[in-house]
């Protein structure tokens, strides 16, 4: 062995360094001591430290991926709205040709007597008036011409619509109201109301009229700035004052125009009025003759 002091070799037997004089047993000793040391660190494990994340640190990454998210969804509907707004534009070029295409076919169907009919999806038929005027009825109403206007009714004639049309000004009309109150009366007729009344958004000037038992209600109807249309409206049982068949009146009277096209008036449909007919003596086309 070797001196632990000094390094002098150490033969058997010598209790003490040659050379530094340290005794062989305390050289022993200490070596016994480092062995223990040594063995006492090897046996010593230190122990793991815990893994894993703190529950902060955690709960600040779920926070931070929900606002990703958030962010990515607020970008991608905004993106989608751009090309809505962007189809938007495309779509508002194309109207006009839809709807030039939709003027289109409403002219054509005016020349082929129909014309189409959004409040009820059927079809409207163009017929003569009276004096170059016509006007459009549904396609399964029945109609009659005569010199004077037309007589029109429902497919199942449950109240009778006649209609003429004179180029009169409404405003006029009103300030005559008393006066044609007048002629009605000198004709035989009684009159229980007179009124002004918006019917479908249009001016009209309402009486209602008996003449023995025979009740009927007198409308004057304004079309436009010129022209008044003169419609007398009968229920079937010839005694209610049906207001509900004046609205049908007045809708197909405001469609009333002058016409110069003779292909408008179409013959069908005449004298196919079988049940219902005006039993009244005066002559509502003269009204409002000067």
């Amino acid at each position: 062995m070797k001196c632990s002091k000094c390094g002098n070799e150490i033969l058997p037997g010598q209790a003490f360094c040659t050379t530094c004089g340290t005794p062989v047993s305390q050289m022993q000793n200490e070596a016994k001591s480092e062995v223990k040391n040594q063995n006492l660190r090897q046996d010593f494990i230190p122990p793991k430290k815990k893994s894993g994340m703190p529950v902060w640190a955690i709960l600040l990454i779920l926070i931070l991926v929900i606002v990703i998210v958030v962010g990515i969804c607020i970008i991608v509907i905004t993106l989608v709205n751009a090309d809505d707004d962007s189809g938007s534009s495309k779509k508002k070029h194309s109207s006009n040709d839809i709807a030039n295409e939709t003027t289109n076919s409403v002219t054509n169907n005016i020349t082929n007597n129909t014309i189409p009919n959004n409040k009820d999806k059927k079809n409207k038929k163009v017929i003569s008036v009276n004096d170059g005027f016509v006007a459009k009825i549904p396609e399964d109403y029945k109609y009659k011409m005569s010199t004077e206007g037309v007589s029109i009714t429902d497919k199942d004639e449950t109240m009778l619509i006649n209609l003429q049309v004179k180029e009169h000004p409404y405003s006029t009309v009103v300030a005559r109201k008393d006066e044609l109150a007048n002629i009605l009366r000198n004709g035989g007729s009684t009159i229980s109301k007179m009124e002004e009344k918006v019917i479908n958004g249009t001016s009209c000037l309402v009486y209602e009229v008996s003449v023995t038992g025979y009740n009927s209600i007198i409308a004057l109807v304004k079309i436009d700035a010129s022209n008044t249309a003169i419609v007398e409206v009968i229920d079937a049982d010839y005694t209610t004052y049906n207001y509900s068949n004046l609205e049908k009146a007045v809708e197909i009277a405001v469609t009333a125009e002058k016409s110069t096209d003779s292909k408008t008036t179409t013959p069908d449909g005449n004298n196919t009025i079988t049940n219902l007919e005006s039993k009244s003596s005066i002559n509502y086309s003269t009204l409002l003759d000067e």
